[in-house]
């Protein structure tokens, strides 16, 4: 953060650019139609240790995890952005949906009190599977709730196994933010050439 100011309405943050020519995730998921998974990896990873961060060392959550929230510099270093629906942890569990309905877990859907955490974990797969596939595995609110996930191909087998585990409809059985860390998809060491 450079600067911060307020008006009557809102509060603003002033940031850096961050690196050269700097665009969002979503934008840049356009421009890379052939995306090789070590690409997709490097920046998967770098955004589940960027919550990882969130969850355990700022006890916030962000609850709107998305590939507009994303921005790359030129060598696909991210940072994450947009904290207009964080909040802390302890200000949970959350009974108002805030963020993105095509990111939305089925429980908050629901209207079910729901524990943020999870959110992330759920919006962070569904970020996963737009990197991979391109496309966003749910076209409505009834398929989010109650649809089989589409698979139109499969990248690599860890890399369906780490969707699957963070788009469980059973907040229970979702993978937390460190299993998705320590998943085999995320912490595969490409041989160098």
């Amino acid at each position: 953060m450079a600067d911060f100011f307020e008006d009557d309405i809102n509060y603003y943050i002033e940031m850096v650019p961050h690196g050269l020519p700097g665009m969002d995730l979503f934008d840049y998921i356009e421009l890379r139609v052939n995306m090789e998974e070590n690409e997709a990896r490097k920046i998967f990873v770098q955004v589940a240790s960027a919550l990882h961060h969130l969850h355990t060392k700022a006890k916030v959550v962000h609850r709107d995890i998305k590939d507009e929230n994303v921005i790359l510099d030129g060598e696909g270093n991210i940072k994450v952005i947009d904290f207009g629906s964080a909040a802390y942890i302890k200000s949970g569990p959350f009974d108002v949906f805030v963020g993105t309905i095509d990111y939305a877990a089925p429980e908050v859907l629901a209207g079910r009190p729901y524990r943020g955490k999870e959110q992330d974990v759920w919006a962070l797969g569904i970020l996963l599977y737009t990197i991979v596939y391109k496309e966003n595995p749910f076209y409505s609110i009834d398929e989010i709730m109650d649809h089989d996930l589409r698979v139109p191909y499969i990248m690599s087998e860890d890399s369906i196994d780490l969707i699957r585990l963070m788009l469980n409809r059973d907040v229970e059985q979702r993978a937390t933010i460190s299993q998705v860390l320590e998943h085999p998809w995320c912490t595969f060491v490409p041989e160098d050439n």
